[in-house]
């Protein structure tokens, strides 16, 4: 509870810093909080998309709020993006399995697994097997 705070409160005084609000989707996921877990996760993913999208961002400046603004400007390097993605994405999937929703934690995963590269330092066999775990209580070959 102390860590979210803390998260909470950093995210508060400096937007920019989406490390805080991921590391706090890690605190509501790991208090069984999983919709609040989700909604960082939702959050941060869209300040991301803004990053990647950097043409679309004039286009949709009136609709983004100051944190997707602020992270397009100072967006992380795309190693770091792609990690910060995917743990996005995997820890989504865990709190979507929590809520029950296998089907929208497997697609969370397929997308996670589509983006890593080779190089990157993630733990590929995991992300593999738990793809594996859902397509089978899902029934998917």
């Amino acid at each position: 509870e102390k860590a979210k705070e803390c998260y909470t409160e950093a995210f508060a005084v400096d937007p920019t810093l989406l490390q805080s609000k991921i590391n706090r989707a890690a605190c509501h996921l790991a208090m069984e909080n999983a919709v609040f877990c989700i909604e960082d996760c939702d959050a941060v993913l869209g300040c991301l998309s803004y990053e990647r999208n950097r043409k679309k961002l004039h286009h949709d400046m009136d609709n983004a709020d100051g944190a997707s603004i602020l992270a397009a400007v100072l967006s992380p390097k795309p190693r770091t993006r792609r990690t910060w993605i995917v743990t996005l994405l995997c820890r989504r999937a865990a709190a979507k399995k929590f809520l029950r929703d296998s089907s929208g934690a497997l697609d969370d995963l397929l997308d996670a697994e589509s983006i890593i590269r080779s190089s990157d330092d993630i733990d590929k066999h995991m992300l593999a097997k738990d793809i594996a775990v859902l397509k089978e209580e899902l029934r998917i070959a």
